[in-house]
């Protein structure tokens, strides 16, 4: 599903009109995207005119298909054709609240080089990526402080984001704005490495200690992440996951938990300490009712990891973090780790295997994009992945 050229010598008609036709949108409830293209190849212009089909949200749990003209890459940009992208949570949020603003959508993505800018010397045409999301200056305040993930400079790092046949990418040489995939690695696996990068964050900051208890209460793609790198990466004595949605609960079973539990389980909380009071919890749903809770089940001294994008403000009492001596921890990915070659490690975690592809994802056409949204924000499907 690339960009296409479209070249029909009619009449001639004014540039306004044909940006005007350019801009036209399409709902995702009422014309298939077929169609849509086949619109797009009787347009009747003059002159070749590269468009392109991006996804936007109309509404609240509505999309719609619109065309644009496909941008040219300018400094330190670089223009990538989709192969394939996932649905992140914040896209499932502007999908579900109707959000109609928003810096891009869609940045899980993998795809191919189509051009570049005159000042990039290390990608070239034809050159498989995938995203990194990580352009750092190195010299701003954040860069600074050890926290390269808030560079001041990523702001206007996509444009218009994954969720589109075409995306600007801002890129300098030593970034992992973009990072090469490798042969071996199909394009729906490399569409993983941006929220494993997330979720080696996470594990990061958590950093639970050898025979510790951890306990993930989130059980979508970032929450299972991050229980398979605990698990893979850490001597830890037992993992515990929970969910409210069964079929996530069921999933996380056969990934690596040593216990799984639905949040509205009768006296779920003391099922959990029956098995082992956890010493460190990850909090992955954004959900405000839920940090009272992970505040109550950890451990006396123990660690909260705030990993899930808070969507509203959370009201409770601070007593329990003062008597219990409580850490709280923040973790925004991605973030850029590296190999000692200077390679991304969440790349490299990629390609050691342990992660099952299978087992997480689902590709859907982009033609099907609202069932895939649909069916991420169900539980049905932990990671929604849109090919091209």
């Amino acid at each position: 599903m690339s960009s296409r050229n479209t070249q029909l010598s009619c009449c001639r008609e004014p540039e306004s009109r044909r940006e005007a036709k350019a801009d036209s949108d399409h709902s995702l409830n009422s014309t298939p995207l077929g169609e849509i293209k086949q619109a797009r190849r009787s347009k009747c212009v003059s002159s070749v005119v590269v468009l392109m089909m991006i996804l936007f949200v109309r509404g609240p749990g509505d999309l719609g298909f619109k065309e644009m003209s496909s941008p040219e890459p300018g400094q330190g940009q670089v223009l990538v054709q989709m192969k394939a992208c996932g649905i992140c949570g914040t896209d499932l949020r502007l999908f579900r609240r109707g959000e109609k603003v928003y810096p891009y959508f869609g940045h899980e993505f993998s795809g191919i080089v189509k051009s570049a800018g005159e000042d990039i010397e290390d990608l070239k045409k034809g050159d498989r990526v995938t995203a990194g999301l990580i352009e750092t200056c190195g010299v701003c305040k954040p860069c600074h402080l050890g926290h390269p993930n808030f560079c001041e400079g990523m702001g206007d790092t996509l444009s218009p984001g994954g969720f589109a046949e075409e995306c600007l990418v801002r890129h300098s040489p030593g970034s992992i704005s973009l990072v090469r995939i490798p042969d071996d690695m199909d394009d729906v696996r490399a569409t993983l490495h941006e929220p494993l990068s997330c979720a080696l964050r996470i594990v990061r900051r958590a950093n639970p200690q050898p025979g510790d208890t951890v306990l993930v209460y989130g059980l979508g793609a970032m929450g299972i992440l991050s229980g398979i790198l605990f698990r893979k990466s850490y001597p830890i004595k037992a993992l515990i996951g929970v969910d409210i949605n069964p079929s996530r609960v069921k999933k996380a079973e056969h990934l690596g938990f040593d216990l799984v539990i639905c949040a509205d389980a009768p006296n779920f909380e003391e099922s959990i300490r029956e098995m082992s009071e956890p010493d460190v919890v990850v909090e992955a749903t954004g959900i405000a009712a839920v940090f009272p809770r992970v505040i109550n089940l950890v451990r006396l001294g123990g660690k909260v990891v705030i990993a899930g994008v808070p969507e509203d403000v959370v009201e409770f009492s601070p007593l329990p973090i003062f008597r219990k001596e409580l850490t709280i921890l923040g973790a925004k990915g991605p973030f850029p780790y590296l190999n000692s070659n200077g390679g991304s490690e969440a790349l490299e975690t990629l390609r050691m295997g342990g992660l099952s592809t299978h087992e997480l994802v689902e590709a859907f056409p982009f033609d099907r994009a609202k069932e895939a949204f649909n069916a991420v924000f169900g539980g049905s499907v932990l990671k929604g992945v849109l090919t091209f």
